[in-house]
């Protein structure tokens, strides 16, 4: 199964922030529907980049607000941030 959580660049950082989990390795369209509840072709140039930022694990890109991760964990797995 694959977990995405984000982070704040924030005062309180209580680090990461669970936001979904899939049972399978999400699509860019599973994320896109995820994140903007629009379908990819339906998104901007900069929404498809954080994306498939996200989809190779994610992040923090330059000095954004809030980023993402996406890792593969197995059942029964202690998830480790």
């Amino acid at each position: 199964m694959y977990v995405l959580t984000c982070e704040y660049n924030e005062y309180h950082q209580y680090g990461h922030y669970l936001e979904a989990v899939f049972e399978n390795n999400p699509t860019l369209n599973e994320l896109s529907m995820f994140l903007y509840a629009k379908p990819l072709e339906d998104l901007t140039d900069e929404m498809i980049l954080l994306i498939t930022h996200i989809k190779r694990g994610g992040g923090r890109i330059n000095i954004e607000h809030k980023w993402y991760h996406l890792r593969k964990i197995e059942s029964g797995e202690k998830y480790k941030h």
